[in-house]
């Protein structure tokens, strides 16, 4: 299957999140605490959104030293 005929990934977990930014769980939940990155519930999981995750890395991406 390609991958243009997969649904994009809105949500990752929490693990993947700490994971893709080289973060610990800590750091992670204070930044979902205080409205830095955006997560939702979905049952007993939490969710971590990828665009928050990319926002909260943009700056740096645009840092060239």
């Amino acid at each position: 299957m390609a991958n243009r005929d997969r649904p994009q990934q809105l949500f990752v977990s929490v693990k993947d999140s700490c994971r893709m930014c080289a973060i610990g769980r800590t750091f992670l939940n204070k930044l979902i605490q205080t409205g830095v990155v955006e997560s939702r519930k979905v049952g007993r999981r939490r969710l971590v959104s990828l665009a928050s995750l990319h926002a909260l890395g943009a700056p740096l991406a645009g840092d060239t030293e």
